[in-house]
């Protein structure tokens, strides 16, 4: 049990990490509901008159942190109050002074808003202009409260019919987070994987180079700037002149990622990103596929980040088709894009509706294969599916860009997984601009395991597929922009994954600009494991904590001897590791705010806990035996060290002993022993994965020739030993075990040997073990 002077600290430190963000649970009254939200008060902006230089009254504003700071303003002229009271997916939405009050009947109900207005020192300022029974207030210039705490206590008399707190809302021009015309009533795709909340955080980056291999793509369409396309690349004439011949398929691929915004008709995922033309001409669909792996190689060896290719060949039965210089191609991008940290490769799962995607898309499990789906949230009927498929994406119905030989027809709608596959190419664009060290395993880890589950299908875990339920048709499910510029945001905190007992770790959040503010938190459980707290760090980009509290054994220690014989010690499972989160959140000089998130764990170097295929005892040579860790699921193979002492006693010859090393996270073992003699082997196992300190398990078991049986129990000091006859639980008769041979007995120790020897003359005896070391025997 911790003491009440460390619980004491954990009260003291949670204290003051709330009182930096005075975060005040809150709500509002809508159609008679409460609705949960929460109130900001440590930035309000005060906007209000005062003299000029010249004697003159101008409009001044103030950002301020304290009810103190803001009753200092109370004998200026007060115009407006903002507050900010809530955040929705990074989106600050702020409140004025003012409120509004819907009356019953506006009539008779006036003198009802003027008393409580007397009472709440609230100003009414009149109806709203062409609604009579709406009334405007404002809060007292003495800021006491606030209009949304007013607007409650309105509501709550009984008097009033409705209450609005006045938010302020950033509204667009339109519907949309966008001005493109058509985004709105042709791009039903952008809506539903949450494009806009993903670029309020970034619409790409310069940085990012998003490879397109494709036919060809129109690059002078009035939706593209001639500054998007770099190192551009033919694949049938070796050049890097762009074919513009009749480009349609790669164009309305480029489109979906690279459209302007608000520049004409529709927005692209990700435009301002670079893209990367990589073309090969052909005249009926049909291209060599060297020519496709000619053009990977060049995404690679210019430096693209993304990968998209919306094509595929479907082999159907035909699985053994394969071309040796593409899959080369895709698995150098793979493996050794970005310098190491591989290309982001992007295939459709195809269009043919089978339960197998396109080649060469199943070839490796790093490349993410995109299925479609419609606007109903169902996989469409020409959208391939099956064990290969990651994620899907809206591909039926999709506006986008092309060249036409028609005048003014440069926009079409088609549908298609090739139109699914930008999409996401576009998400991993985002990813990488906003945090460029994720590795091609992360970008495609966060996309599924982000994805949105949706449509009626059933979900379930699958071997092979670590990052949540998965299913046949739709994979992971829909792909969520948002959520996956967020965690890709989460994981720029620099930092280790866990902290060792007594350590402190330090984790830095990089590249932010000069005037951020940073506020974290870290939760402080307490548990067998310690306590977390913050020593250094608040307000700057780094922050350090410390585990700081002993290591409690799990497992209590005793007094009393352990005598195992010929059989494995028994020990509870270890328990999982818990997870904590770092969470941080900045404000930029601009007065955008971020969340981020870092997650760590308790060290996962757990005490090994060991199956034996065959725990039965003795071991008969030449017998096998499997042993296999049961937990530590998340340590690699190679970092579970096993180690067999195998010691063979030979009374005339003394002791000799055999080890071997293994790693693994199941080995197998077969002793030998020859006909009167007797092997001890011990099997120890080591967890060497993040230990703070090793830990490790082991069991003996004792080997012979023959097969004897014997049941021992210990009571106190004696060892009570009974003979059974050929394995079964028959208890030999002393006319049987006359006519037989007597027996001796010898007691070893698994460390210090031969302690005790005792010739058995009935089926029944007892042995003195008093005295002797603990240990296995």
């Amino acid at each position: 049990m911790k003491t009440n002077k460390i619980l004491i600290s954990i009260i003291g430190i949670f204290c003051i990490f709330t009182s930096s963000i005075h975060a005040k649970d809150s709500y509002y009254y809508y159609n008679g509901n409460r609705i949960s939200l929460k109130l900001y008060e440590d930035s309000v902006t005060v906007y209000h008159t005062i003299k000029g230089t010249d004697g003159q009254l101008v409009y001044a504003s103030q950002n301020l942190s304290s009810q103190e700071q803001r009753s200092s303003l109370a004998d200026t002229t007060i115009t407006s109050v903002e507050y900010i009271i809530m955040e929705t997916k990074n989106r600050l939405v702020k409140m004025s002074n003012r409120f509004y009050v819907q009356l019953f009947n506006p009539i008779e109900d006036i003198h009802h808003l003027q008393n409580i207005a007397n009472k709440t020192h609230s100003i009414v300022l009149g109806p709203i202009p062409n609604m009579p029974d709406w009334y405007e207030l404002m809060v007292h210039k003495s800021l006491i409260n606030n209009s949304l705490e007013l607007s409650n206590y309105f509501f709550e008399t009984g008097l009033f019919r409705e209450v609005d707190p006045g938010f302020i809302f950033n509204f667009a021009p339109s519907s949309a987070c966008v001005t493109d015309t058509h985004f709105t009533t042709e791009q039903w795709g952008m809506p539903v994987i949450n494009a806009c909340d993903a670029w309020y955080i970034t619409k790409g980056s310069a940085d990012v180079k998003i490879a397109i291999i494709d036919d060809n793509i129109y690059t002078l369409h009035t939706e593209f700037a001639s500054s998007q396309f770099v190192n551009a690349y033919n694949t049938t004439t070796h050049d890097t002149i762009p074919d513009q011949s009749y480009p349609y398929h790669g164009s309305m691929v480029c489109g979906i990622i690279a459209s302007d915004h608000n520049h004409a008709r529709i927005a692209g995922m990700a435009p301002n990103c670079k893209i990367m033309p990589i073309s090969y001409t052909t005249t009926n669909q049909s291209v060599v596929a060297a020519n496709l792996a000619e053009g990977i190689a060049w995404a690679v060896n210019h430096g693209a980040d993304v990968i998209n290719c919306s094509w595929g060949y479907h082999n159907g039965q035909y699985q053994y088709l394969h071309s040796s210089t593409l899959e080369s191609a895709i698995n150098n991008a793979l493996t050794n894009g970005r310098n190491g940290k591989g290309c982001v490769v992007v295939f459709a799962s195809g269009d043919q509706g089978a339960n197998q995607v396109d080649y060469p898309a199943y070839v490796f499990s790093d490349i993410l294969t995109i299925g479609a789906i419609n606007e109903y949230n169902g996989c469409p009927y020409f959208s391939s599916y099956g064990a290969s498929v990651d994620v899907v994406a809206p591909g039926q119905s999709i506006y986008s860009t092309i060249k036409s030989n028609n005048p003014g027809v440069d926009y079409l709608a088609d549908s298609g997984t090739s139109y699914s596959a930008p999409f996401v190419s576009g998400i991993a664009g985002l990813m990488l601009s906003v945090n460029p060290n994720l590795t091609q395993e992360e970008v495609a880890d966060i996309i599924e395991s982000t994805a949105q589950k949706v449509g009626s299908y059933s979900y379930t875990m699958h071997s092979g597929r670590p990052n949540g339920t998965w299913n046949d048709y739709v994979g992971y499910g829909l792909v969520d922009a948002y959520a996956a510029v967020q965690e890709a945001l989460n994981k720029l905190i620099q930092g280790p994954n866990y902290i060792c007992y007594g350590d402190t770790a330090c984790f830095y959040l990089p590249g932010m600009p000069s005037g951020t503010t940073y506020n974290w938190t870290v939760n402080t459980p307490t548990a067998l494991y310690g306590t977390y707290r913050i020593v250094q760090g608040q307000g700057t980009s780094t922050l350090c904590i410390t585990h700081t509290d002993p290591y409690t054994p799990i497992y209590p220690t005793s007094s009393e001897q352990t005598l195992i014989i010929g059989d494995r010690e028994t020990r509870s499972p270890s328990p999982l590791p818990n997870d904590y989160t770092i969470n941080l959140t900045i404000t930029t000089p601009d007065n955008r705010t971020f969340t981020f998130t870092k997650s760590f764990h308790e060290p996962t170097g757990q005490i090994p806990d060991i199956n034996a295929s065959n725990s039965s005892s003795p071991w008969l040579s030449g017998s096998m035996r499997f042993f296999t860790v049961t937990n530590n699921t998340s340590a690699p193979a190679d970092s579970l060290h096993w180690r067999i002492m195998d010691v063979l006693f030979d009374p005339a010859n003394g002791n000799d002993t055999t080890i071997q090393d293994l790693t693994g996270r199941t080995i197998s073992y077969t002793p030998y022993v020859l006909p009167t003699y007797l092997k001890m082997v011990t099997i120890y196992v080591t967890n060497t994965y993040e230990a703070c300190g090793e830990q490790s398990s082991s069991m003996s078991f004792g080997v012979t020739n023959k097969l004897i049986h014997l049941n021992a129990t210990k009571n106190n000091s004696i060892l009570n030993i009974t003979i059974l006859e050929n394995g079964e639980n028959e208890q030999l008769s002393p006319a049987q075990l006359d006519a037989k041979q007597t027996y001796t007995l010898e007691l070893w120790h698994n460390i210090y040997g031969l302690q005790k020897t005792q010739v058995v003359r009935s089926a029944s005896e007892q042995m003195n073990i008093a005295g002797l070391p603990q240990g296995v025997y």
